[in-house]
């Protein structure tokens, strides 16, 4: 008796401290899972992991009649998107597949009819001159050169605040977007030094969201966060009197205005990813966040090709491809198990000490001894 009462105890003891452990290993998880990025369930794949998903949907849904079959139904469609086109194009010679003798005419005929040379220089001209005339094929092809000197950035800057000292109305969100490209240099470089190369999608990225929201292009989620971002990331008392980067850099609020950057970057990574054209069309195709971000973590696998796979994939399945779930969820699922498992086990050990005990009182009573 007196070694099964210790058993016990040694039983009820161990069974305590696994759900003492569980119970504190879950909430660990809880909490590393709250302070995660954006406290998802999901998480991007890293590069490698990235090539092999992307893989795996390309051998599935890009084969080679499949291609022939869209770049045949983009063909007829009018207009002629020529940026997917060119994006299947291009899929076709890193895969090694010839194009057959008809399908080859029926590009060469389109591509005349379409894009002769000088028809693309007028309408480059244009587009530089006036930005009404721009199309999603030029638009920043042809106007990103002008928005990418840094004179255009100081002389945004410079204008806002005359505006503001004199109380006139200006652009909130294009003075922010200056004081973000000039150079990067307000968010980046004071941090991690003038000319690095992590500037320039930021930069690039930067004058790419001038142009297409001047242009009507920017999603309705984009536009919020410019916005957002413009009313409380911006000392504009400060920033009207700021003749200097140091100054510059007192007057704005990194932490109000790091969603813009980290908008810009994507935005700047995408567009040296796939090229101008590309950048205007995946953009008016990211109705959400989440697409946006797919888009550019496509972006870097696929580069110049990312449109037409896109096309071939489907963009939901492109962007589930990006994603996988975040440790911090495997912990907290493993850590909810353990307790769950621990509490069990322990209502089934509670249970069966109780049992036993029960039989051992009834055969050592009186009554259940023989005469």
């Amino acid at each position: 008796m007196l070694i099964m009462n210790t058993f016990r105890r040694i039983a009820s003891a161990c069974l305590l401290l696994c759900v003492l452990a569980s119970t504190t290993f879950t909430a660990w998880n809880v909490w590393a899972f709250s302070q995660s990025w954006v406290g998802s369930f999901l998480v991007e794949r890293s590069e490698a992991e990235l090539e092999k998903a992307l893989a795996k949907l390309s051998q599935k849904f890009a084969e080679p009649d499949q291609i022939l079959e869209q770049l045949v139904r983009e063909f007829v469609s009018e207009p002629r998107n020529w940026l997917v086109i060119d994006s299947l194009m291009e899929i076709l010679v890193d895969e090694k597949i010839d194009l057959p003798k008809d399908i080859q005419i029926k590009y060469d005929n389109a591509r005349n009819t379409d894009r002769s040379l000088s028809d693309q220089t007028i309408s480059c001209a244009k587009c530089a001159w006036d930005q009404t005339a721009c199309d999603a094929t030029n638009l920043l092809a042809c106007r990103l050169p002008i928005e990418l000197t840094p004179i255009g950035d100081a002389q945004g800057v410079w204008n806002a605040g005359s505006s503001y000292v004199a109380g006139e109305n200006f652009d909130k969100v294009d003075a922010s977007l200056s004081a973000v490209g000039l150079g990067a240099t307000t968010l980046t470089v004071l941090t991690v030094g003038a000319g690095s190369v992590a500037t320039v999608p930021v930069k690039v990225g930067a004058g790419v969201l001038k142009i297409l929201r001047r242009a009507g292009k920017l999603p309705k989620w984009m536009l919020k966060i410019l916005k957002d971002a413009a009313g409380t990331g911006v000392n504009w008392q400060k920033f009207s009197k700021a003749r200097s980067l140091e100054e510059l850099n007192l007057a704005i609020n990194k932490r109000a205005l790091r969603p813009v950057k980290e908008l810009s970057n994507g935005l700047g990574g995408m567009f040296m990813n796939v090229g101008p054209t590309q950048t205007v069309y995946l953009v008016e195709q990211a109705k959400k966040a989440s697409i946006f971000r797919g888009l550019v973590a496509s972006s870097r696998v696929y580069g110049k090709k990312t449109a037409g796979y896109m096309k071939l994939i489907g963009s939901n399945r492109l962007v589930r491809a990006t994603l996988k779930f975040s440790d911090e969820l495997y912990g907290l699922v493993l850590g909810i198990l353990g307790v769950v498992t621990s509490l069990i086990v322990s209502l089934l050990t509670g249970t069966f000490g109780y049992l036993s005990r029960r039989l051992l009182l009834k055969l050592n009573s009186p009554l259940s001894k023989p005469d």
